[in-house]
C-alpha cells in the first residue's frame, strides 16, 4: 500500500498527543498553594485546558490581587521548570508516528501553545524528531479556531487542504479544520466531551492513537489505494 502523493497529517498537541493536563494541574496547584487554595483534581482541569490559556488562568487561579498578565507569565515560567514525562504521551502515540513517517506521510503540529512550552513538551516526551513542521501560538496572524495556523502549516509543507487530515480533541480544533476546509478526526481524550456529539466527524473509537485508524481515514478520503507488485 503506497500513497498516490505525500499526504499531510496535522496534530493538535495538548489533549491529542500528550496528556498535558497532568503537568498543567501540577503547575496550577503549585501556584494555588502559595495563595492557600485547595488543589485541583486532574479531571477538573481537563475541560479548562480546552478553553485556552486565558480562561484556564482566570478559572484555575481565581485570586484577584495579581493581574492576569502576571499570573499567565508566572504560570508559563513554572511550567517551564516542570518535568514533562515520556509516559504523559497517550497510548500508541510513538508507534503511530513511527509507522506513519515510514509511509512517507508529512507530519505536523498545530497548537496554540507558546513555542517554548511546545518545544519543551515535544523534546521531553521524545517525539520532536517525527515532525516536519511545528506551528505554535502567535506564529500566524490568528490562533485556532481561526484557520490561519493551518494555512501556515500548508504553506510551509507545500500541501493543499484536500491532501490534509487534522486530528484534534476540542471544538477549537474542529472549528479551525472547518474554516480551513481540512478533514478532521476527533480524538476523545476527555478534554472536550461536548465535541463527541458533533455530527460529520471521523472518530477514534478509543483513547489510544492507532496508525490503522488513520490509514483507513486516508483511504476513505482517497489518499491511499492498494499497491500491487
Amino acid at each position: 500500500m503506497t500513497p498516490h502523493f505525500s499526504p499531510t497529517l496535522i496534530f493538535d498537541l495538548d489533549g491529542t498527543l500528550v496528556d498535558s493536563a497532568i503537568t498543567i494541574t501540577d503547575t496550577l496547584n503549585k501556584m494555588r498553594s502559595k495563595k492557600h487554595l485547595s488543589p485541583l483534581e486532574l479531571e477538573m482541569v481537563k475541560p479548562l485546558v480546552a478553553l485556552g490559556a486565558d480562561e484556564l488562568i482566570e478559572i484555575g487561579l481565581p485570586y484577584k490581587d495579581v493581574p492576569h498578565s502576571r499570573k499567565l507569565k508566572e504560570f508559563r515560567t513554572t511550567y517551564l521548570d516542570a518535568q514533562v514525562e515520556k509516559n504523559d504521551l497517550f497510548d500508541g502515540v510513538e508507534e503511530t508516528l513511527t509507522t506513519l513517517k515510514s509511509l512517507g506521510i508529512k507530519l505536523a503540529i498545530c497548537t496554540n501553545k507558546p513555542r517554548l512550552l511546545a518545544d519543551k513538551t515535544l523534546n521531553e516526551t521524545g517525539i520532536a524528531s517525527h515532525f516536519d513542521c511545528v506551528v505554535c501560538g502567535c506564529e500566524a496572524a490568528n490562533n485556532k479556531p481561526s484557520p490561519d495556523q493551518l494555512f501556515l502549516v500548508m504553506q510551509i509543507l507545500g500541501s493543499q487542504s484536500h491532501e490534509c487530515l487534522f486530528i484534534g480533541d476540542t471544538r477549537v480544533d474542529y472549528s479551525a479544520s472547518l474554516a480551513a476546509e481540512i478533514s478532521f478526526i476527533y480524538f476523545p481524550s476527555g478534554y472536550d466531551k461536548d465535541l463527541s456529539w458533533t455530527k460529520g466527524l471521523l472518530r477514534f473509537p478509543t483513547k489510544s492513537l492507532s496508525s490503522g485508524i488513520i490509514i483507513r481515514a486516508f483511504q476513505q478520503l482517497g489518499f491511499f489505494s492498494p499497491h500491487k507488485g
